[in-house]
């Protein structure tokens, strides 16, 4: 409200500005819901402006990382999280500019220095009123998965070392199906042609 003045001085009367705050409102409350939602992910949901500090950092992120969203808002994402990335940052920047989207496998660190390893997708966010661009990242734990795949790479090299010392074949047999698989050895070992179908019927 403001006061209207005649040339003495004297006050004449008021004038009110009232501007139409509805569809802010509005905005305001569907983006609390989106966040409560986000919240409620098991996954770690993070949201980083054009220049990587987080902006948004939801529970299922302070589950996986150990820091709070208090403790996050700000900081620099890759300096926080000590990113190892698969390929060099500004070709999966230049993917995610050019497209829109990116997905890989990255190594983060923990608040307790202990690595996770996550399936990350990265979406970008425009606002076009503004030009700026934030980007919606989703990172889902992939650790034990990985720690199973090497320790299955590890027994698999071992029995490639075993058979190899012991110039001995692989196959297999589904009995269900009655489908059979030899290695190479095997038809070496059988003197049969490689690739030649095998019966055991």
């Amino acid at each position: 409200i403001a006061a209207i003045h005649n040339k003495a001085g004297a006050v004449v009367g008021f004038a009110k500005v009232v501007h139409d705050i509805t569809e802010r409102k509005k905005s305001e409350r569907r983006l609390r819901e989106q966040a409560l939602i986000l919240d409620m992910a098991t996954d770690a949901v993070f949201i980083r402006d054009s220049e990587d500090r987080i902006t948004y950092w939801n529970q299922g992120a302070e589950k996986l990382y150990g820091w709070n969203k208090v403790e996050t808002l700000g900081h620099v994402t890759h300096t926080i999280l000590k990113t190892q990335f698969p390929q060099p940052l500004g070709d999966i920047n230049a993917e995610l500019l050019t497209t829109g989207h990116w997905s890989g496998e990255l190594i983060h660190t923990r608040r307790d220095d202990s690595l996770v390893n996550v399936a990350s997708s990265w979406t970008l966010q425009r606002d076009e009123s503004s030009k700026s661009t934030s980007v919606l990242e989703v990172n889902h734990d992939i650790t034990a998965r990985k720690q199973t795949e090497e320790r299955l790479n590890v027994v698999v090299r071992r029995l490639g070392l075993a058979t190899d010392a012991l110039q001995a074949g692989i196959w297999d047999w589904d009995v269900r199906t009655n489908d059979i698989v030899w290695d190479e050895r095997m038809y070496q070992i059988y003197g049969i042609p490689n690739g030649t179908p095998v019966d055991y019927g």
